[in-house]
């Protein structure tokens, strides 16, 4: 199975490697692609909280026999010291995890509980939802 990540095409938004994804695709066998839910490195990836991008998303779906999702990282830091930088971090895991559960995707990273050094509150929040084992 061949697949890309969708931040590394041509583009300067992530309309524009999904319209460039798309003629690869036609060229090319392509069955899955992978994105990323982060701008702060790639133009062709996306805030979850976008929600004209992650409808956009959810129709790739349907073109693909795989979807995978790359969390944000970056600006992250759930175990600051700093409650409020540790709470926005947690924040934006869980709702990037919450988008890429509304787009269906088939892969992404496997967390686990005893990988995270963060707050008790965080992994009990991402916990409660089934997001980590």
């Amino acid at each position: 199975m061949i697949g890309i990540q969708v931040c590394m095409l041509q583009g300067n938004s992530f309309e524009e490697a999904i319209d460039f994804f798309g003629r690869l695709r036609s060229r090319v066998l392509m069955q899955a692609c992978e994105i990323h839910l982060e701008r702060s490195l790639y133009p062709a990836a996306f805030w979850p909280w976008n929600d004209s991008a992650r409808n956009r998303a959810g129709r790739l779906r349907a073109t693909v026999k795989k979807l995978g999702v790359h969390l944000p990282f970056v600006d992250l830091n759930p175990i600051s010291s700093n409650a409020r930088i540790a709470e926005a971090s947690c924040s934006i895991l869980e709702s990037s995890i919450e988008c890429a559960s509304t787009m269906a995707v088939t892969f992404g990273n496997r967390i686990r509980k005893s990988e995270f050094r963060m707050p008790r509150k965080c992994l009990q929040a991402l916990v409660g939802k089934g997001y980590l084992c």
